[in-house]
């Protein structure tokens, strides 16, 4: 699955991502990690900077990336998005996410 990522969305997603899970899942769930996370020249690019428990960049500085997820990476997304849901816990930052994911 093909999709464009704001910033905020990769961030979301991250904090979405399980912490424990099978082995299979986890391999997959570390490079999904890899895979979203900043690279230290996009960080610099953007302004990207951790303040105590939040993250902050410069909006104007950026870019959507695009990424292209294999079905077993979108499962876990959409799975962790329809928790978020299950549990009540969809925040209106995850919005984006699931009209891309779910929808």
């Amino acid at each position: 699955m093909k999709v464009k990522l704001s910033v905020l969305e990769r961030v979301t997603l991250l904090g979405l991502l399980p912490p424990m899970e099978n082995y299979a899942t986890i391999k997959v769930v570390t490079e999904l990690n890899r895979q979203l996370g900043f690279s230290g020249k996009e960080a610099k690019d953007i302004d990207f900077k951790v303040e105590g428990d939040r993250v902050v960049w410069n909006p104007s500085k950026e870019k959507e990336v695009e990424f292209d997820f294999g079905k077993f990476e979108t499962d876990i997304i959409v799975e962790a998005l329809e928790k978020a849901d299950t549990d009540k816990k969809v925040e209106p930052r995850m919005v984006p996410l699931w009209d891309k994911f779910i929808k």
